[in-house]
């Protein structure tokens, strides 16, 4: 699964195309989540038709207009979260899907190479063979699980941040 805004900086078109290139697609759909069906979206669209014709049928699902409340359900059933994303500053998807126990790949982006729960890639078109290793490493895929959700637990609720906040002022004030 994926959720972005459908948009250049986004890159749904990449992460579409390493989909298709996973020996894994042919076991598992692709769902990407969007706000609005903008013109990349009907790009997309567009792509999955073409790959579609080079690659045979794949389970792919461009959605959109998709209530925000059902997005960590979404992630819950999700076997992993990908990120093809151009430029992020602190994606907070990635952190939604670690503390759903939902590893996954992303673009080195923002903080996801800091992130315990998944897979940084160099680039988009390193994509497909991260997918294809999490799909053959059971016990690597259920270590980034365990990591990232334990790593949100702890450190992404807003009573953690709170706590250390509380720490740092009464050490500045003794």
């Amino acid at each position: 699964v994926s959720c972005a805004n459908y948009t250049f900086i986004k890159n749904q078109q990449e992460l579409i195309k390493q989909y298709y290139a996973s020996q894994e697609s042919k076991h598992c759909s692709l769902v990407c989540i969007g706000s609005l069906p903008t013109e990349t979206y009907h790009k997309c669209q567009e792509l999955v038709a073409i790959l579609e014709s080079q690659y045979g049928h794949r389970d792919v699902h461009l959605l959109h207009d998709i209530d925000r409340a059902d997005i960590p359900a979404i992630i819950n059933k999700a076997w992993v979260y990908l990120v093809s994303s151009r430029y992020e500053q602190y994606s907070i998807s990635i952190i939604e899907a670690m503390s759903q126990g939902t590893p996954f790949v992303s673009t080195n982006v923002g903080n996801a190479r800091i992130l315990p729960g998944g897979i940084t890639i160099d680039t988009g078109a390193d994509m497909h063979k991260a997918i294809d290793l999490l799909a053959s490493d059971k016990a690597l895929y259920n270590k980034y699980s365990k990591e990232g959700k334990e790593f949100a637990y702890t450190n992404c609720r807003i009573s953690a941040v709170v706590e250390k906040l509380e720490g740092i002022l009464f050490e500045a004030v003794n």
